[in-house]
């Protein structure tokens, strides 16, 4: 088997090739120069898939049902994109260049609920989002390879990483979604979260990813929640790892916050702000710096605002 790219689950009893109207839409998307499909996600019957490595990319919607391609939407503020996942139950599809960091952050996507119901595809933009450590710092990840939701949509695993890559910077990563702090990382070659894979020679990468309760269902043999396949470039046909995890919560889980102050790094601004303060959801992404305590911020330089914080204020 050769470029496999994605994986998700599918509600879906038997399948056929695409009729005449997907086979229009897919010469449509053809004509549009696109390419490459990436990594693929199932919601409410419908498969979304991102198609790219051309003139422009484009989400394109499949009927699970009977694979046709029912409608796609360009995207115009994207360079490339490798992944689509969309959160069960809101409908917000997300999705990324293959680089994630200040410059290219996350981004989300309002599924317009009631078109899809006539098997049409609107997109409408609703913000941008990055990934952060516990501390705040916006987390750089290149190599995107494929994202999926829990059931809830609360939290998100990521898998990335190519065979040239850093054998310590693939795999997979679990983050809360609302915050967007990272939670969890998998090790290459140790550790209860586990995702082993060479890199060099014999070429080994990351590929999909999807979240699929297999514990109480009858597929022979494996069992676990959270399901990645790993690809091993071979010279003539590729083989395909499928590595099985099982996942355990928290009841107790409380979703973490990155910080309570955050900051303007703009060179006009250098301001901070509590968390909840009206002036602080002004600050672009890639300005904002996130602290735990306000003596933290203004020993790095930063004023108080105004507003929010007046005892700090001394401009």
């Amino acid at each position: 088997m050769r470029n496999w790219r994605g994986i998700a689950v599918i509600d879906a009893e038997a399948y056929k090739m695409p009729g005449i109207e997907g086979q229009i839409h897919m010469v449509m998307i053809d004509n549009e120069g696109v390419g490459d499909m990436g990594d693929i996600d199932w919601f409410n019957g419908y498969i979304f898939v991102p198609f790219s490595g051309g003139r422009k990319l484009v989400i394109a919607l499949f009927s699970a049902s009977d694979l046709e391609m029912k409608s796609y939407v360009i995207l115009e503020d994207l360079s490339d994109i490798g992944w689509c996942a969309v959160q069960p139950h809101t409908g917000v599809l997300v999705t990324s260049n293959s680089s994630i960091n200040r410059e290219n952050p996350v981004h989300l996507y309002q599924i317009n609920l009631s078109l899809l119901e006539s098997d049409v595809l609107s997109l409408e933009p609703i913000c941008t989002k990055a990934f952060a450590k516990p501390n705040g710092e916006i987390i750089e990840m290149c190599c995107m390879q494929g994202v999926t939701f829990i059931p809830d949509g609360s939290m998100l695993y990521l898998i990335k990483g190519h065979f040239d890559d850093n054998r310590t910077n693939g795999g997979i990563r679990l983050f809360d979604f609302l915050s967007g702090i990272l939670l969890a990382r998998s090790r290459n070659g140790s550790g209860s979260f586990n995702f082993a894979y060479d890199v060099g020679a014999p070429y080994e990468e990351p590929e999909g990813i999807t979240y699929w309760d297999l514990d109480a269902k009858s597929a022979p043999g494996i069992k676990g929640q959270l399901h990645a396949f790993m690809l091993d470039n071979e010279w003539s046909t590729d083989d395909i790892y499928l590595k099985h995890y099982r996942v355990y919560f928290d009841e107790e889980y409380q979703p973490p916050m990155r910080g309570k102050y955050k900051a303007n790094r703009s060179k006009d601004k250098r301001e901070v702000h509590t968390a909840d303060c009206s002036w602080a959801d002004n600050i672009a992404l890639k300005n904002e710096i996130w602290y735990s305590t306000v003596g933290e911020a203004l020993e790095d330089g930063y004023d108080g605002c105004a507003h929010c914080l007046k005892k700090y204020h001394q401009r």
